[in-house]
């Protein structure tokens, strides 16, 4: 009975601790008035949102031309920048390789709501607040 409660207690703070990673990312996404889930449903293209540091950052720069895909800068802080890739899906494996030699941290999307990342941000919070109930 407490070996299971304890298994509970650390798969919702491991859930919490993956949202709040979530708002991170969806953060920098606000003030920008598209749905997510329209990006996430597309056919041929598909899209990667990250962070890689500053150096790297001035690689991609360089190197703009041999990417096969479009890198949008969403934000920064002192020590790292946020992007996010968008590439067609057929070149899958020629921007992981891109993307690994760039040292970029992708962060995997495990949530799915609906909406602009305004309604992403709102049902975070709403979710977060459920798990502190429990």
């Amino acid at each position: 009975m407490i070996k299971e409660k304890s298994k509970e207690y650390e798969n919702l703070k491991r859930e919490e601790a993956e949202l709040d990673n979530l708002i991170t990312y969806i953060i920098h996404l606000k003030d920008l008035n598209f749905r997510i889930n329209d990006i996430l449903n597309m056919e041929f293209i598909d899209f990667k949102i990250g962070k890689i540091n500053k150096y790297d950052l001035q690689k991609v720069k360089k190197n703009y031309e041999n990417i096969p895909g479009i890198v949008l800068k969403i934000n920064q802080n002192p020590d790292y920048s946020f992007i996010l890739i968008f590439y067609p899906k057929a070149v899958e494996n020629e921007m992981i390789k891109i993307l690994n030699s760039i040292n970029f941290e992708e962060f995997k999307i495990k949530f799915k709501f609906e909406g602009t990342p305004k309604d992403w941000l709102a049902e975070i919070e709403k979710e977060n607040k459920r798990l502190k109930k429990e």
